[in-house]
């Protein structure tokens, strides 16, 4: 699932689909942290450090550097998608969908 959010996320920063591109970043983040033996046999995906890809090299840095100028704490390499991991954890639940 990892690498289909990394590629889905490689193809919608493309097309300058910013939003969609950081959606499968989260979702990558997400299964590192959640599922982190899953990818202990491969090298891309372990390490803990910047995302592959795309997502590593374009999407996460300008995160970063964007998370940087806004003083959202100390530069390390996921600052970026934690801060707006913390804002989409911080939404309130919608009615309706569960």
């Amino acid at each position: 699932m990892a690498e289909v959010a990394e590629y889905v996320g490689w193809q919608l920063y493309n097309p300058n689909d910013t939003s969609g591109a950081i959606k499968a970043a989260l979702l990558v983040r997400h299964l590192l942290e959640k599922y982190p033996a899953v990818f202990d046999d491969l090298p891309r995906w372990r390490g803990g450090g910047a995302l592959p890809g795309v997502l590593g090299l374009l999407v996460e840095r300008q995160l970063n550097s964007l998370a940087e100028r806004l003083r959202f704490g100390p530069p390390y390499t996921r600052l970026g998608l934690d801060a707006v991991a913390k804002l989409f954890g911080k939404r309130p639940a919608r009615k309706g969908i569960r």
